[in-house]
């Protein structure tokens, strides 16, 4: 996931370049100290307009700071950018992790309800059925039935459903692009779960 993700992937972009800044402070720390140009500048002294042109050469001499602050300044940058990109690797893996849980116990439930509840509620309207063939039970326990079967299916629909968004929030967690761990499956299913 860490290796996948698009917003890790730009963001480890982002401290490169910043890396490469820092060596392009510390390579120009002393540049600052030594600035040069061409000078034209305009003077009246007596009426008269004095034109001195020529290059200039200023030299600073420095006596307390020899751009020390300047490569600290960008050290801290690159070290605070550093640690915002290993949060959010750790926060990737905690997505993924959480998404990846929640994808695995909606499959198992799904599952569930495919190899084992459909196939023995089958069986019970079978029975049921045979039954009432019988007279042994009468029309409403038979309708009873085929409505828990009913509720069985729709239980597994939406086991089914669960399923395909936790598998979609698991895809978007590795890959990102929002925001994934299963908020969505969870909020479903406690909405299932109050019904």
């Amino acid at each position: 996931a860490v290796l996948k993700r698009t917003d890790l992937i730009a963001a480890r972009l982002e401290l490169d370049a910043m890396a490469k800044s820092l060596g392009l402070t510390q390579a120009t720390r002393f540049v600052s100290l030594l600035e040069g140009g061409y000078r034209g500048n305009y003077q009246r002294a007596d009426g008269e307009t004095l034109r001195p042109q020529g290059f200039e050469l200023e030299v600073q001499v420095p006596i307390f700071d020899l751009g020390e602050t300047n490569v600290r300044r960008a050290q801290e940058t690159y070290m605070q950018a550093a640690n915002l990109l290993m949060e959010k690797a750790v926060n990737v893996r905690s997505e993924a992790r959480a998404a990846y849980v929640t994808y695995r116990a909606s499959y198992d439930i799904a599952r569930q309800y495919q190899a084992r509840i459909l196939p023995l509620r089958k069986t019970i309207n079978e029975q049921a059925l045979l039954e009432y063939n019988g007279m042994l039970i009468d029309v409403f326990e038979l309708l009873t039935t085929e409505r828990e079967s009913i509720d069985s299916n729709v239980s597994a629909i939406g086991a089914q459903r669960d399923f395909f968004l936790a598998e979609v929030d698991f895809q978007t967690a590795i890959i990102g692009g929002g925001a994934g761990g299963g908020e969505t499956v969870l909020a479903s299913a406690a909405a299932g779960a109050s019904d």
